[in-house]
């Protein structure tokens, strides 16, 4: 269960591009069909070049070609079906086309056995036709990533990620508001969903040089003052928090050791669903004296009781602590790791600095892999 509380500060200045942008691996061809921000001719050239062939890898590179014949055919008559818009539609239809090739090369084992000839598209396709830009929705998203993808590609480089994307936006897109969209939901999402890192930083100095909005300039500056405290190498803020017992606990109490914190709330399925895989940690290091794991209930001021039954019906274990959100105190456990959803799984080293501020969920093999890193430090 996420809790994205502060994104309503990002919706009136990056309106219009879906929030759900997924920075790892944008939506083949067949899933964008479904977004309701498509119109019902541009839904059916999407639909025209649904082939889950296309994203799976199940088509060799000839009965591919053969396949994209037959797609063209199918999108050009829908293409006619709108006169006044014949050229916009077949400037869509075109990035459908380059989403599904991109889908292609992606699953491919051994991409430089693709022929150069493929990509020919990209020599066709401008991201800064206006014909193209006319709609600032999640369309526009997936396919400028297809496209800063197979450029990737033909030049024989990796899967671009989130920073190449949004570089590219800042160094080539010509119309700032389209790009101040673009990047800015890139920005926001990676934020509120992992650690900022050097990168990041580096991404926000460019937006500094580059762009010319200086309502967005403020904005990334904003995210830059708000996540850089809890960057790692930055060193973990003290709180005090009072445990199932009432007794006041410190982080500073903890001196010298790892601490690994689960941030959990009794409402939250997801937390509860992973509450099995970090007691397991817990009882797996109970031993040993160099590490803490320690859970942080984060509820409602009116939930406190809730938090307590909940505790002593479930028999939590080990070091149970209560932070309740305010929207009065200033510099609480919420504001000092921006907490804003959950499960949160916080790692620090044995010298107070945060290792990862946004880690891996217990159930997930990389969450052992960070313990022993953390522990390590």
């Amino acid at each position: 269960m996420k809790i994205l509380i502060i994104a309503a500060s990002f919706t009136l200045l990056f309106s219009g591009v879906v929030s759900g942008h997924n920075m790892k691996a944008d939506l083949p061809v067949s899933e964008q069909r479904e977004n309701p921000a498509v119109d019902s001719l541009k839904r059916k050239i999407l639909k025209a070049w649904n082939s889950e062939l296309f994203w799976k890898g199940g088509i060799s590179l000839d009965n591919f070609e053969n396949e994209v014949l037959n797609c063209r055919e199918k999108a050009a008559v829908l293409v006619k079906q709108q006169p006044l818009k014949a050229v916009e539609n077949k400037v869509f239809a075109d990035f459908a086309e380059l989403s599904a090739r991109r889908d292609f090369v992606r699953n491919q084992k051994d991409r430089s056995a693709v022929p150069q000839s493929f990509y020919n598209l990209l020599d066709v396709l401008s991201i800064n036709d206006p014909l193209f830009q006319n709609k600032q929705t999640s369309e526009f998203s997936n396919f400028f990533n297809a496209y800063v993808a197979m450029l990737n590609y033909r030049s024989g480089k990796e899967e671009p990620t989130m920073y190449d994307q949004s570089r590219y936006a800042m160094n080539h897109l010509t119309d700032e508001e389209l790009k101040s969209n673009y990047v800015g939901m890139n920005i926001s999402s990676r934020n509120t969903r992992y650690m900022m890192d050097s990168e990041m930083i580096d991404l926000i100095r460019e937006v500094n040089r580059l762009s010319k909005d200086d309502a967005f300039k403020k904005k990334v500056n904003e995210w830059e003052a708000l996540y850089s405290p809890i960057m790692a190498g930055k060193p973990m803020p003290d709180f005090e928090l009072p445990n199932q017992y009432g007794k006041k606990v410190k982080f500073s109490d903890f001196k010298g050791k790892a601490v690994i914190i689960d941030v959990w709330a009794t409402w939250c399925s997801v937390c509860i669903k992973e509450m099995p895989y970090f007691d397991a940690f817990k009882k797996e290091m109970k031993d040993r004296k160099d590490v803490v794991l320690l859970s942080i209930g984060w509820e409602q001021t009116d939930d406190k009781p809730e938090w307590k039954k909940f505790v002593k019906d479930h028999k939590l274990e080990g070091i149970q602590l209560l932070s309740v959100r305010t929207k009065n105190e200033k510099d609480n456990l919420e504001q000092k790791l921006v907490l804003h959803s959950m499960p949160r799984y916080i790692f620090i080293d044995k010298q107070g600095k945060f290792v990862d501020s946004y880690g891996p969920y217990p159930s997930n093999p990389d969450f052992k892999e960070m313990l022993l890193k953390t522990i390590a430090n």
